[in-house]
């Protein structure tokens, strides 16, 4: 037999390729990790915008409806919802997934419910539930009141 053999015995080969494994699969499993944190980030980033949009344009409606005095006219229907008067006012389409306020379209991809309270004749709650099952509501004191029409709320 040769003395000066060259090479790797199979023993080394199996043992180098089972802690390359080991440590491949570890990097990979930190890789995945930092992308679904990176996603959920987002998602949570995106769906804080959209819930602050929708309340920047219920607070406009409100805003607008108590500037010129008048009561707040909500108005239920199967599938929508809308505060204030047709012109100037706030529809919330359930079906379409959006809310709309003059030109403005918000289309709603985490919100999944908007829905109201009647706290007392000048206050009402507005409550926004979110994909999540998460509520988020607000309470606005009204100085003409509040007014409901239709069958009641979504």
């Amino acid at each position: 037999m040769l003395k000066n053999q060259k090479g790797f015995t199979l023993t080394e080969l199996i043992v180098t390729i089972a802690v390359s494994g080991i440590f491949f699969a570890i990097i990979g499993s930190i890789i995945i990790s930092l992308f679904t944190s990176y996603k959920n980030a987002e998602m949570k980033a995106e769906r804080e915008a959209e819930i602050s949009s929708a309340w920047n344009f219920i607070e406009e409606t409100i805003a607008d409806t108590n500037s010129l005095g008048e009561g707040l006219i909500i108005s239920t229907g199967e599938d929508n919802l809308s505060f204030g008067k047709a012109e100037a006012g706030l529809l919330y389409d359930k079906n379409q997934a959006s809310l709309c306020k003059n030109n403005n379209v918000l289309f709603l991809k985490y919100i999944k419910t908007l829905d109201f309270e009647i706290i007392n004749p000048q206050t009402v709650a507005i409550f926004i539930f979110d994909d999540n099952e998460n509520s988020h509501s607000r309470i606005y004191y009204l100085f003409g009141g509040v007014e409901i029409e239709g069958e009641g709320s979504l």
